[in-house]
């Protein structure tokens, strides 16, 4: 037996991440069905579906960090005028003691077409503006997807 209630009624960020692991699904009317099978294989080892499938769908993690994080930049401040504004991708800074840190969750943008063929998710740590002399810049990879050019 399934259980549904109104998407309304459900914090965004609680749907976001039920959908994403496919425990939530909503329907045309707006309503959103607990799956209760969901609870017999989390994991789904077929690697498309509930949480083994999360790397399939790079424009859903993305959208989900895009909701957390808050809005981001297309380049920090520290880096305006270098190779650092990217297209594609979004800078989300991360604060320290309510600070800018100078460490920004770098990732490509959501609403990046992703496919087989070539098109890649990426997101990382960057250290930038940590100094006022120097702007250095590097990206770690900390998100890699099945189709993250790191896997290539």
């Amino acid at each position: 037996m399934s259980l549904s209630f109104d998407a309304s009624s459900l914090n965004p960020w609680v749907l976001d991440i039920g959908e994403l692991v496919n425990l939530l699904v909503t329907d045309s009317q707006n309503q959103v069905v607990l799956q209760d099978e969901w609870f017999l294989n989390p994991w789904e080892h077929d690697g498309t579906r509930n949480i083994d499938g999360i790397p399939f769908r790079p424009s859903e993690v993305l959208t989900l960090v895009d909701l957390i994080m808050g809005p981001a930049d297309d380049v920090p401040p520290a880096l305006a005028g270098s190779s650092a504004g990217g297209v594609g991708l979004n800078w989300y800074p991360i604060a320290f003691k309510g600070s800018p840190s100078g460490v920004y969750l770098v990732t490509t943008k959501p609403d990046a077409n992703y496919d087989a063929d070539g098109d890649s998710a990426t997101s990382g740590l960057v250290g930038a503006g940590l100094r006022k002399d120097i702007t250095p810049w590097a990206i770690t990879p900390s998100l890699l997807t099945p189709i993250s050019p790191w896997l290539r």
